[in-house]
C-alpha cells in the first residue's frame, strides 16, 4: 500500500486561523526576478498555498509575456482611475510606466491563510512593509556584477541606449539596499536560485514566531 508524502509547507499553510505571510521580491532589472518566481510559484509543493499576486502595470507587454500571467496590461486611463479608487497596496511609477499590487487579491490571499509573493521595486517593497509589518518578508535577488545585469538587459532588445543607461544607475543604486532586506538570493544560476528562494519561503512558513 502506498502512501503520499506532503510537503511540510502543505502541512502548515492553508490553516483558516492564521494570516498568511507575503513573501515581497525585488532586485534590479535584469536580475531575472519574474522568471524566478515563475518556477518557485509552479512547484508541486507550493501549487495550492503560494499564490503570485500578479502586477498591474501601464507598460508594453514584452516578447513572450501573456496578461494575466506575467503582469496585467492596462492603459494609463483606467490605472489612473483604479489608483484613485484606492485599489492597488502600493504603487511606483518607473520611467514613466506605472507599476502596482492589487489590494483585493493581496487580503483576500493572506486572509485564506495562504502565502503571497510578490514582484516589487525597493520604493514598493517598503510600502508592503510598512502596510503589513507583521506578515512581510523581503527577499532581495542579486547577481554576481553590474555586467551581468548589462547583458541581460542588452538581450531583452527593448531598450534604447539612454534607458539602458539609467536603468543600470537605478540598479546600483537598489543593489545597495539589498542590506535592508531579509535574504539576499543570487541569481546566478536559475536552478540553485529556485532551491534558494524555495528553502526561504518553507523555512519561515514553518516559524514557531
Amino acid at each position: 500500500m502506498s502512501s503520499k508524502k506532503s510537503s511540510p509547507y502543505q502541512g502548515e499553510a492553508g490553516r483558516g486561523s492564521s494570516r498568511g505571510k507575503i513573501f515581497v521580491v525585488s532586485g534590479p532589472s535584469g536580475s531575472g526576478k519574474s522568471t524566478l518566481l515563475n518556477k518557485v510559484q509552479s512547484k508541486r509543493e507550493f501549487s495550492e498555498n503560494l499564490v503570485k499576486i500578479v502586477t498591474v502595470t501601464t507598460r508594453q507587454p514584452r516578447k513572450g509575456e501573456k496578461n494575466g500571467r506575467d503582469y496585467i496590461f492596462l492603459d494609463k486611463d483606467e490605472f489612473l482611475s483604479r489608483l484613485k479608487n484606492k485599489e492597488f497596496a502600493e504603487s511606483e511609477e518607473v520611467f514613466g510606466k506605472y507599476y502596482a499590487t492589487p489590494k483585493e487579491a493581496l487580503l483576500r490571499t493572506i486572509h485564506q491563510g495562504r502565502d503571497a509573493l510578490l514582484c516589487v521595486d525597493v520604493k514598493g517593497a517598503r510600502s508592503i512593509k510598512r502596510a503589513f509589518s507583521q506578515e512581510t518578508i523581503l527577499i532581495f535577488i542579486s547577481v554576481a556584477d553590474i555586467e551581468k545585469l548589462r547583458q541581460r538587459l542588452c538581450q531583452r532588445s527593448t531598450e534604447t541606449k539612454e534607458a539602458l543607461k539609467k536603468r543600470l544607475k537605478i540598479a546600483q543604486k537598489e543593489l545597495s539596499c539589498a542590506k535592508n532586506y531579509d535574504y539576499i538570493v543570487d541569481n546566478d544560476v536559475l536552478p540553485e536560485a529556485v532551491e534558494k528562494l524555495s528553502s526561504i519561503i518553507i523555512a519561515e512558513r514553518l516559524k514557531v514566531k
